[in-house]
């Protein structure tokens, strides 16, 4: 197992992928961001997995706009489960220019 430290906007770039699954759980100013970032990597089948989308209240406006931009992503089906603090599960449906 290698360990990788740092920042996830300068790690991901680094990392060839395919992605199998992202976990996203950490500032939520940055969800969209990491998601962006890490979407292109992910292989058709694949999934983002984003933590606390539903709770704590002081994060509700910025998890709202996480949820609406995700579920906007040409290729991408996604929902939310109230497992927890809630998580958005995104999956890749078909690679880029064409389906899977």
């Amino acid at each position: 197992m290698r360990v990788i430290h740092g920042s996830a906007d300068a790690v991901v770039r680094e990392l060839p992928g395919p992605f199998d699954i992202v976990l996203i759980d950490h500032w939520k100013d940055l969800y969209i961001r990491e998601f962006d970032l890490v979407w292109p990597k992910v292989r058709p089948g694949g999934a983002v997995v984003a933590d606390n989308i539903l709770v704590p209240a002081a994060t509700a406006d910025r998890m709202r706009a996480y949820v609406e931009h995700v579920r906007n992503v040409p290729g991408a089906c996604s929902l939310t489960l109230p497992l927890g603090d809630g998580v958005e599960v995104t999956t890749r449906t078909f690679a880029e220019g064409g389906r899977s």
